[in-house]
């Protein structure tokens, strides 16, 4: 992946549970959410705590989904439902204001 250096490059971890359907929708809400809203590049690792539980213990992870920014940092944990856009990105301290003009141009 080539990016810009005036870009910020955001890395994300989804912990997610096979054996939960719903944490499973996660992930592909998230992509959707990120392709449409982010404007900087990025990278969404998608982990399934069933098949990969070491990762899951070396992230400490408590509840699926859960999911981390690992960078830029400070890292930023979110555990639950992601369904609000707005609340999403104002927890992960991405510009509510480039959400919105994004949103616009759609």
């Amino acid at each position: 992946m080539t990016i810009d250096s005036n870009q910020t490059l955001y890395v994300f971890k989804l912990f997610v549970s096979s054996k939960t359907p719903s944490s499973l929708l996660t992930g592909d809400q998230l992509k959707k959410i990120f392709e449409r809203y982010l404007s900087s590049p990025y990278q969404l690792e998608i982990i399934d705590i069933v098949s990969r539980p070491e990762t899951a213990f070396q992230y400490a992870v408590v509840a699926v989904p859960m999911l981390i920014l690992v960078s830029p940092e400070p890292k930023v944990t979110i555990i639950g439902n992601m369904d609000d856009t707005e609340k999403l990105f104002a927890a992960l301290r991405l510009s509510l204001d480039s959400l919105r003009s994004n949103n616009d141009e759609q």
